[in-house]
């Protein structure tokens, strides 16, 4: 097992001729926890009879990284650290079928002339015909490739003696990871299995697929800021470091897949929902301006739920048998790191953006076995004399059992969107105003505003009508929002709790947006009228959701400068809806619904650091954290057109004669 530990220590000798103060301290911590991870081999099996077998495998397991901080009982001293979990094993085993045959008796050896020699007794074997791939039916199979990441961010932090920054989190941090120190990718392996079913209408082919991915993509970054006003000489020491780390070991998709076949190959493209297990550790520390030391750190992990988009070629070696080839482009929405309790002296606020590129191969097993190339024969009956006359038109019954699929469009609206803030005092310097103080209060609070957008996109589902006038089904959808970015704006002002003349008024935009919505819900309606239905639902509701949040604070007398922060949240999430209406079908393939929706897509929440100056001596001034809150849910009504592949159910054609 691999033990890679990041430690920070900090020591700062004292200047010329200061006395030394040895200070004790120890810190400590445990921390045990049940992990979940991935694992990957091979080996070989050796069949000693029917119910014995023989085997060795290799196997390489990541149980993903575990971190540590100290215990609150810790005196003087704090630290973080984090281990990497994985190993690799060799192992030989035996192993025994319960239900197999018995051994197959010896066979019964028959000698004769007629029967050993004759080469003419031996049958032919017919030549295989020529396959024509059929892509319709359920497959499962594996893949291997190569992901790589930007995973670009920036970190806004603020120290009690006034160290204060932003820095970007981009290819120039890098120090470990990427293919060299000027490229910040997250690279490594990625693989797995896939599993689906596909629907062919003649060359066209839709289907469905899932993926499971384990992989080792990682990166690790390290940028170093100094304070040269406070420290031109920088014998001191005086700035602020930050280094931290990222990785994914599991991933996965559930996607949509439509293509063209051409002979043996099939052309596609594929677009759905991406799922991914992501970690991160950061660490930020130095020689404040008070040549105090400080250390702030964080553990994160988390579930994020994004999107996916790519094609592929898939192509036919035997009618059971396909390989493929493949890319796709995943965005997994923002990671945001904020300090642990126990850290000393600092606070920042991290954020990384998580998205990907991947190449793969792969090779899949089709369950329906393929199918022979057709043959052309006569029509039985071809030279009779026809029997002419017109055949009676077809009555239709609404017959609502089967797929469907379909699109929409309407309107989502919100009354009074709210947004939620809380700040805290973060520094302020000698002075006796407080600026940092009256800014933190003017900063919290909340704001609220109303938005309406169109909407639109397109459903698929499958009904099943029970005997009687009872309807149920499910059915999933995805729509996307045009230009539904909108803002909510936010003033407030407080006087310095100190009680000095200082009065702080905050200025705060906050922008929000929804760049698509989707619902895979259950159905259960009844029957107005044989072809008016009548429904409601509900399930799980999906959708991309943006927020930023920007913050201005004004010193009304001048004294401090204008202190400024922003943030952003961006990420794919999940939550409920509940829908309720009517459909009519006006024609034997052809429905029309209204329908009203609400969904709620829970809470989004930034974290931005304002920093402002001190007018007289250019320094910073005050500073102050804000948390902002914004809950993503609205009214959704929209109309729709379905298309429902069933034939519905007619009355018998009859001949007249």
């Amino acid at each position: 097992m691999n033990g890679k530990t990041q430690d920070r220590i900090l020591t700062r000798p004292p200047a010329d001729g200061a006395p030394v103060t040895v200070t004790p301290f120890a810190a400590s911590g445990t921390k045990s926890a049940v992990r979940v991870g991935w694992t990957l081999g091979a080996g070989v099996e050796y069949a000693i009879n029917n119910h014995w077998s023989l085997l060795g495998e290799w196997r390489y397991t990541d149980f993903g990284h575990l971190g540590n901080f100290a215990d609150p009982s810790s005196v003087g001293a704090i630290f973080a650290l984090n281990r990497h979990l994985d190993q690799q094993q060799v192992q030989v085993g035996f192993s025994y079928r319960l239900f197999a045959e018995p051994e197959p008796a010896a066979p019964l050896i028959v000698k004769g002339p007629a029967l050993a020699g004759n080469a003419a007794s031996k049958p032919k074997s017919a030549p295989q015909p020529p396959f024509a791939p059929v892509w319709e039916g359920f497959y499962v199979g594996a893949h291997v490739g190569y992901g790589w990441g930007l995973n670009d961010g920036s970190i806004t932090y603020a120290t009690p003696g006034g160290l204060a920054g932003q820095s970007a989190l981009n290819g120039n941090a890098i120090v470990v990871g990427g293919s060299n120190t000027n490229n910040g990718d997250a690279i490594g392996p990625i693989g797995g299995v896939h599993f689906g079913y596909n629907r062919q209408y003649d060359q066209w082919v839709v289907g469905l697929e899932g993926s499971v991915d384990p992989t080792v993509m990682n990166r690790n970054l390290a940028i170093s800021v100094s304070n040269v006003a406070a420290d031109p000489t920088g014998a001191q020491g005086i700035g602020a470091t930050a280094t931290g780390s990222i990785w994914s070991q599991i991933q996965g998709s559930l996607r949509a897949r439509a293509g063209y076949a051409y002979d043996r190959m099939l052309f596609y493209g594929t677009a759905g929902v991406a799922f991914g297990e992501f970690a991160s550790t950061f660490q930020l520390y130095g020689i404040d301006n008070t040549l105090a030391p400080f250390y702030a750190a964080s553990e994160h992990s988390a579930l994020r739920v994004g999107w996916t988009v790519g094609g592929g070629l898939e192509y036919a070696v035997s009618p059971r048998w396909s390989v493929r080839g493949e890319y796709r482009y995943t965005d997994f929405g923002h990671l945001g790191d904020v300090p642990a309790p126990t850290s000393i002296g600092a606070y920042y606020t991290a954020d990384r953006h998580l998205d990907q590129q991947q190449v793969e191969v792969g090779v899949s097993y089709h369950f329906n076995g393929g199918a022979t190339a057709p043959l052309e024969t006569a029509a039985v009956g071809a030279g009779l004399p026809s029997i002419k006359g017109p055949l009676s038109a077809p009555a239709w019954t609404p017959v609502w059992s089967g797929f469907y699929a379909g699109v929409n469009v309407g309107g989502t609206f919100a009354v009074n969107a709210t947004t939620h803030g809380v700040a805290a005092d973060l520094f302020d310097d000698n002075n006796l105003a407080a600026a940092g103080g009256a800014s933190a209060s003017s900063a919290s609070g909340r704001a609220q505003a109303s938005y309406a957008h169109l909407i639109g996109g397109g459903q698929f589902g499958y009904n099943h009508q029970f005997e009687g006038k009872v309807v149920a089904g499910l059915e999933a959808d995805i729509q996307g929002v045009p230009t539904s970015s909108d803002g909510i704006n936010f003033t407030s002002s407080a006087v310095d709790p100190n009680g000095s003349a200082t009065t702080m008024t905050t200025y705060g935009v906050f922008r929000h947006s929804l760049d698509y919505l989707g619902t895979v819900r259950g159905r259960l309606g009844l029957l107005a009228t044989p072809s008016l239905l009548v429904y409601g639902g509900g399930g799980l509701a999906y959708g991309g959701v943006n927020f930023s949040t920007t913050y201005s604070s004004v010193d009304a007398a001048g004294f401090y400068g204008v202190g400024t922060g922003s943030s952003s949240y961006s990420n794919a999430r999940l939550g409920w809806t509940g829908v309720g209406g009517v459909e009519w079908m006006f024609a034997a393939r052809w429905s029309a619904k209204l329908e009203y929706a609400f969904y709620d897509l829970g809470t989004a929440t930034t974290h931005t650091v304002v920093v402002g100056p001190n007018n007289a001596t250019g320094a910073t001034g005050y500073a102050y954290a804000a948390s902002t809150s914004l809950r993503f849910n609205s009214n959704l009504v929209r109309a729709g057109l379905n298309y429902h592949f069933n034939l519905g159910d007619a009355s018998p054609i009859v001949a007249k004669y």
